[in-house]
């Protein structure tokens, strides 16, 4: 009629279950969460790097004496902010609406694209930066 008592024999048989089963859900859970979360750091590493290399470039390019002198001076230094951090660099562009660019009140947006390697997965992602700088109303326009 009533339920039986169990004997200490028989209760162990259970002990130390709870332990294991908790670390394999955890190394199932929590090991891709890790890597997911370094991950998207590098991302997110990776970007504001490249914005901020898009805004000191944009900086240099703007302030140049040529258009050919500006381009290179600020590829370089797009360059050496992304190396700084470890980041590979891709290409730099240069879009504006009337020609030559660095034409008093013209708008430049300056685009600068990074290569963040992945660590956990063995790839590398591209991400860019964007920045529009206007160039010095009162700037002499030279070829």
């Amino acid at each position: 009629m009533f339920p039986r008592k169990r004997t200490s024999r028989e209760n162990n048989s259970e002990n130390g279950n709870a332990v294991v089963e908790f670390i394999g859900v955890l190394i199932v859970l929590f090991v891709p969460l890790m890597i997911a979360v370094v991950d998207m750091a590098v991302v997110l590493d990776a970007r504001a790097a490249a914005t901020s290399a898009a805004r000191d470039a944009g900086r240099v390019y703007v302030r140049a004496a040529s258009d050919a002198q500006g381009r290179d001076s600020a590829r370089l230094t797009a360059h050496l902010v992304l190396s700084d951090r470890g980041i590979g660099s891709g290409p730099v562009t240069f879009t504006c609406r009337t020609r030559p660019c660095l034409s008093p009140g013209n708008r430049v947006m300056v685009t600068v694209e990074a290569h963040a390697p992945l660590p956990y997965l063995g790839r590398t992602v591209a991400v860019t930066g964007h920045v529009i700088y206007t160039v010095d109303l009162y700037r002499e326009v030279r070829p």
